[in-house]
């Protein structure tokens, strides 16, 4: 029988170790009689052995006959003559073929064909062309690969004559003996040889082994005696030259190394030289400035690597470090700038831990660890500067005291002072902020000036003007401490001026100048001096002015000079809309289009979009008194975009919490003008959240109590106008409550009257709202159909008032409106007597409750008569509770209080018996 698919899926094992051959599909007898006999054997086997009946040939192929030309079989295991079709040749070595390459898996892992294109397949199969298996897997013994290699030769001549011889060979590998298809030389059969006589063979080697030991450590002893006396001359005389050798290297080195260090510090010097020059230190030319630096940089590394860096380029590299991170920031490219003052801050660190005796290297980790608290601080990233700043001011503060006179660490140590406190201030810690800028003023004031020279007494008189200015700033808009805030603007300018005059060239001196004027403006214009702050905005611009005619396009001038417009045209409108000019007007234009330039220039600097979002809330603010509704709106819009893009990390920071505040108020505001008073109030909802935040952020802040005061007082309008009284007057109850907080802040006479004015407003305010909730004015809701609000409100009154009386009058109201819900034509019948009957049950519930007060009583009485106090036929007889007369709840209340007069009050559980 001829198979014609043997493949390693169509041999198993069966259950009692005998291996079936199964998928005779494509199976083909090779003659009737031979069949016949295996027929018979089988049937015999199965007689004596398996008592299972004789297995049946099927055909996979159907009926239709084999035909020449076609190849059968699974292509990766048939013969080649098989996979050409030429059916006339397949016999008994056919099989032997495809035994061979199942024998090709077992030893490789792998068929011996794994192409996916079947045509090439089958064309290879006709080739002979497969890999060896040793070239798959090296390990595969040699007789077996020969074996293997017989059994799936091209030929059918060249293979086994039958499966039988080919178990042969295989059986003749396992039993260590020869392989026919393997040829042995004679080394192989010595091999085999001594593998048989083992114990003979290792017995005659040892003695063998042994006596030749002998003699050969005899004669190897006494040539390594002579090669040794031999070889310690040769290697003193190779020492020698070698360390000659090595020093003449090292001085060679140390020279070359010299060299490329001179060549290095000349390139430095050189640059210094360059960023002094008029033409590189202009703003633009920052990116020139990095090459050179960049340029710099690999100069040192390749050093580095090449023969190891000494303590003067380690240094040098730590310098070239520190300038690059400048130009970075200036770039706005901050990740960078960040990176670089960290390796700057690396390589000090190190030079500071190998060379602890050099004060420069403390002095230059201090200075890295301040700027990169103060790009954290400008990134409004209060938690990551803490950790920098504190350690920098403790540097700082150890090498003050060991050189007290060196005025450029006094300036160093102020400064970080400044930055100090205003991360403080970000995080709304107002006092602590001005006892830190305030001991930043005492070591500047402590330096002797008549002991400097000119450029350094500029230096430190320019640093206690910015000082100064830093603290009346926190004074003016946090402390609320007007007056010294005041005095400090004016020490600081009369410093600023003096500096600038003796050098108007410095441009920083010209910049601080407008800063400060600006602040101090803001000062005066709180103080209602508009003029003196109009002239002061107006100095800062002149001096603006002049200093980008020098450098025009400097980033934080342009800054500046966007604050200065964004005050301008806040001023001209401080408070009604006749006061309104063009100019201001188009001051704040001018502020929100320089913002959003800024903005796209530097979209990494968060400060520059927080400034921005201010800039657009004041044009928008200014757009919607003019009328200009849709212009405002649109603009507010962009101005919530635009802070709402700073990000999580800057969430508490006091300026954003504030900014957005004020331009959730400025809309919400708007959007009440304009009649859409839901929308309205959930936007104040949302301000008076970031308001509390605020609050709880910075207690000490008093603009955001008068925000919450301003807040209540337009929620209290949006209240009055959609009739929601009760909420009106419960809104200013928390005007009080803030303008109370606020007026304990303000130090101000004009700031604690002004407080006085609208907590004396809200009063009567409160109580007019109240009089027309009394009065009926709730009904209002009931009749447009907001039978809930209705409800909410009524319950609040005597709430909001403390009045027992205020039950009785809800208890009407809720009456009258449960008849307007019985006739609703808005409802249908299923919910309108719903709501009818939740109405009257309210209002029955607020009877018990006037009641439980002592309000309402059995009867009138000499008591009840003074104080107008209804009784229960007074009640029966109350036109507006006439629908509650036939409730049963009702009824028991009236039963109640004609028992129960006066109501018996709640007392406590009676305490368990004691235990006997």
């Amino acid at each position: 029988m001829l198979h014609r698919d043997l493949k390693p899926g169509n041999i198993m094992l069966g259950q009692y170790g005998e291996t079936l051959i199964v998928d005779w599909g494509l199976a083909k007898p090779l003659g009737r009689a031979d069949v016949d006999a295996a027929t018979q054997v089988a049937d015999d086997r199965a007689a004596t052995v398996f008592q299972e009946p004789a297995l049946e040939l099927q055909s996979g192929s159907g009926s239709t006959p084999t035909q020449m030309g076609s190849a059968l079989g699974t292509p990766a295991y048939m013969s080649p003559e098989q996979a050409a079709g030429r059916l006339d040749q397949l016999g008994p070595a056919s099989d032997v073929y495809s035994l061979g390459a199942t024998l090709y898996v077992l030893l490789t892992g792998v068929a011996p064909q794994n192409d996916d294109d079947l045509g090439v397949v089958l064309q290879r199969v006709q080739r002979g062309e497969f890999p060896r298996p040793r070239e798959v897997k090296p390990a595969v013994p040699r007789a077996l690969e020969a074996v293997c290699l017989k059994a799936m030769a091209l030929s059918p001549a060249d293979r086994y004559r039958s499966p039988r011889k080919l178990a042969e060979g295989i059986e003749a590998w396992l039993a260590d003996e020869p392989v026919a298809a393997l040829p042995e030389g004679p080394l192989a059969r010595t091999s085999r040889w001594i593998k048989r006589h083992r114990t003979l063979v290792t017995s005659g080697a040892a003695m063998v082994l042994v006596a030749l030991a002998g003699l050969i450590a005899a004669n190897l002893w006494l040539r390594a005696a002579n090669r040794r006396e031999h070889d310690a001359k040769n290697a003193a005389v190779a020492a020698q030259r070698q360390a000659e050798a090595a020093r003449t290297e090292a001085e060679r080195q140390t020279a070359r190394n010299q060299a490329l260090l001179a060549l290095a510090q000349k390139s430095l010097q050189r640059y210094e030289t360059l960023s002094r020059s008029d033409e590189l230190t202009r703003y633009g030319m920052e990116k020139l400035r990095g090459d050179l630096l960049e340029a710099a940089l690999e100069f040192y590394a390749a050093l580095a690597q090449q023969a190891g860096e000494s303590e003067s380029a380690r240094a040098g590299r730590a310098d070239a470090l520190h300038r690059l991170g400048g130009a970075y920031w200036q770039l706005g490219r901050m990740a960078e700038a960040v990176k670089a003052y960290n390796g700057t801050l690396d390589v000090y660190r190190a030079l500071e831990r190998d060379y602890p005796d050099n004060a420069a290297y403390p002095y230059g980790a201090a200075k890295a660890l301040s700027t990169l608290g103060e790009i954290r601080n400008e990134g409004y990233d209060a938690g990551a500067a803490a950790p920098l700043l504190a350690e920098g001011l403790q540097r700082f503060r150890r090498l003050h005291l060991a050189s007290p006179g060196d005025v450029d660490l006094a300036a160093r140590f102020a400064y970080l002072h400044s930055l100090e406190g205003e991360r403080l201030r970000q995080l709304g810690q107002m006092s602590e902020a001005a006892e830190v800028f305030a001991r930043g003023i005492e070591v500047l004031r402590s330096v002797k000036l008549e002991s400097l020279d000119v450029a350094k007494s500029r230096d430190v008189r320019y640093q206690l003007s910015r000082a100064l200015s830093q603290l009346a700033r926190l004074q003016t808009h946090a402390l609320w401490q007007f007056k010294p805030a005041r005095e400090h603007y004016d020490e600081a300018i009369a410093i600023m001026r003096g500096v600038y005059q003796e050098a108007p060239e410095l441009g920083d001196c010209a910049f601080t100048l407008a800063q400060i004027l600006r602040n101090s403006g803001d000062l005066y214009g709180r103080e209602f001096y508009l003029e003196q702050a109009k002239a002061a905005y107006e100095e800062g611009l002149a001096v603006l002015a002049a200093l980008e005619q020098r450098h025009p396009d400097v980033p934080h001038y342009r800054q500046e000079r966007a604050e200065l417009h964004q005050s301008l045209g806040g001023l001209h409108a401080p408070f009604e809309p006749g006061n309104m000019t063009d100019d201001g007007l188009a001051h704040a234009e001018q502020a929100a289009a320089i913002g959003k330039q800024l903005v796209a220039r530097f979209p990494e600097q968060v400060d520059r979009r927080v400034a921005l979002a201010r800039y657009q809330s004041s044009l928008a603010h200014l757009y919607l008194i003019r009328g200009r509704t849709d212009e405002a709106q649109a603009v507010y819009t962009e101005a919530c975009d635009t802070l709402a893009a700073v990000g999580e990390t800057t969430g508490k920071h006091v300026d954003v919490l504030y900014t957005l505040a004020e331009i959730q108020y400025t809309v919400a505001d708007q959007l009440a003008d304009s009649g859409r008073t839901d929308s309205a109030l959930a936007l104040l909802e949302q301000c008076e959240q970031n308001l509390n935040r605020l609050t709880s952020t910075a207690p000490q802040l008093g603009e955001a109590y008068l925000s919450l005061a301003n807040l209540h007082i337009t929620r209290s309008e949006c209240f009055e106008a959609s009739s929601r009284f009760v909420d009106a007057a419960a809104e200013l109850d928390r005007v009080a409550a803030a303008g109370a907080k606020t007026q304990s802040m303000a130090t101000a006479p004009w700031m604690r009257s002004t407080m006085q004015a609208i907590l004396s407003l809200a009063k009567p305010l409160k109580w007019g709202y109240l009089k027309r909730a009394r009065e009926g004015a709730l009904l209002e809701l009931a009749k447009s159909g907001q039978f809930d609000q209705l409800q909410r409100q009524c319950r609040r009154l005597a709430e909001v008032t403390g009045e027992a009386s205020d039950h009785y009058i809800a208890a009407q109201t809720l009456a009258a409106s449960a008849g307007i819900a019985a006739a609703a034509e808005g409802l249908e019948e299923p919910k309108r007597q719903e709501t009818a009957e939740s109405l009257a049950a309210a209002a029955v519930d607020e009877l018990r409750l006037a009641w439980e007060a002592g309000y309402i009583r059995r009867t009138r009485g000499l008591g009840g008569l003074l104080r107008a106090q209804p009784t229960v036929k007074q009640m029966l007889e109350d036109e507006q509770l006439q629908r509650l007369a036939q409730r049963p709840d009702f009824q028991q209340l009236l039963e109640r209080i004609r028992a129960e007069n006066p109501p018996r009050r709640p007392t406590a559980p009676d305490a368990p018996a004691p235990s006997p």
